[in-house]
């Protein structure tokens, strides 16, 4: 005797039966695990806009889009002394990188 199952699209299939639990997702947007057990997926909550970039919000929060960063690079022969945020100096002379960001200032050497 043959079994014969189907499955009604209006009713979202759980996650235990291989589903996602959810009736719908946002068009475009990253589906993401969800914030509780009784939510296991979920879209997050914007699908961004142009030249933005999907960024954590660390491991209790769902990723969000934000602006992507900018970055200033000067090329030069001697160390003025400490970019400001967001710049990043090659010294030619030394093969040195000196950047901040975050109020942190790091130099790097060129190998």
């Amino acid at each position: 005797m043959a079994t014969i199952n189907s499955i009604d699209s209006n009713i979202p299939i759980v996650v235990s039966d291989g589903g996602t639990g959810v009736a719908s997702h946002t068009a475009y947007a990253v589906v993401t695990g969800g914030t509780t057990t009784t939510s296991p997926m979920q879209s997050i909550a914007s699908v961004g806009t142009a030249d933005q970039v999907l960024t954590s919000n660390g491991a209790a929060s769902l990723p969000t889009f934000q602006a992507a960063p900018t970055m200033s690079f000067q090329t030069l022969s001697s160390d003025p002394g400490s970019p400001v945020d967001g710049q990043v100096w090659y010294n030619t002379t030394t093969d040195l990188f000196k950047g901040q960001a975050n109020s942190s200032t790091v130099t790097f050497t060129v190998t």
